[in-house]
């Protein structure tokens, strides 16, 4: 599961570097460019604190 996790946390990352590369470029539009860094946030804040979590033992 942690795999898993780590990825999806790692692309939305992805999405929002990309996302604001094309915008620079005008390739995006600063409005779906908003939208991608928003989910990309949500996600990321939203899956990485599973993966990171210290498990106490």
């Amino acid at each position: 599961m942690k795999p898993f996790l780590m990825t999806l946390s790692f692309l939305a990352l992805a999405a929002s570097l990309v996302s604001s590369i094309l915008c620079a470029n005008k390739g995006l539009s600063a409005e779906t460019n908003q939208a991608v860094l928003f989910v990309g946030m949500l996600v990321w804040f939203a899956v990485t604190p599973f993966w990171m979590r210290n498990k106490k033992t």
